[in-house]
């Protein structure tokens, strides 16, 4: 548990620039809690291409917020040459690992098993979302509360395991 809360609270003290792929992204911004994120948080335009243009086509609310974040200013899209193939990975999980190395940022957030195990292989350090509302009640960026009802609100898209120990960090009941 320790070594769990001190990811938490380097993510949210030292780290600044964050990379999304389309599932991290979109379950943080159905969390509720995106906008407390106080760093660079960056996408590719492929994840852009995934989660705005395909989702509005869909009629996804998330795709109109993603949308509103980025002409905000709170998510810059960057042009990435995807230079990584591997293979069972995705066209965004692909462009974000590259925009991590082309741009040198801290962390990537994802919650997708296979890309999670191909982060882990490399070396490339990750967080999943719900990781993220806890470093965010950590640093006092959100109550516990607001964590807890974040986490509420991502319940069913999330890993039990992941959701049971981010509410266990939190000191909720389950």
């Amino acid at each position: 548990m320790e070594s769990f809360l001190y990811k938490f609270v380097h993510i949210c003290t030292l780290m600044s620039k964050i990379v999304f792929d389309t599932d991290g992204l979109i379950k943080l911004v159905r969390s509720g809690i995106f906008q407390q994120i106080r760093h660079d948080c960056i996408i590719s335009e492929r994840v852009y291409e995934e989660a705005v243009v395909a989702g509005k086509k869909r009629l996804y609310g998330d795709a109109y917020q993603i949308e509103r974040f980025i002409h905000e200013g709170k998510i810059q899209v960057r042009k990435v040459r995807v230079k990584t193939a591997i293979p069972g990975l995705g066209k965004g999980e692909l462009s974000a690992m590259d925009c991590f190395k082309q741009i040198n940022a801290d962390v990537i957030v994802s919650d997708d098993r296979k890309f999670l195990s191909v982060l882990e292989e490399k070396g490339i350090p990750f967080v999943v979302p719900t990781e993220c509302i806890v470093a965010l009640v950590a640093a006092k960026k959100i109550q516990e509360k607001e964590g807890l009802e974040a986490l509420e609100n991502i319940k069913e898209f999330v890993s039990k395991e992941n959701y049971e120990r981010a509410v266990e960090a939190l000191g909720g009941k389950l």
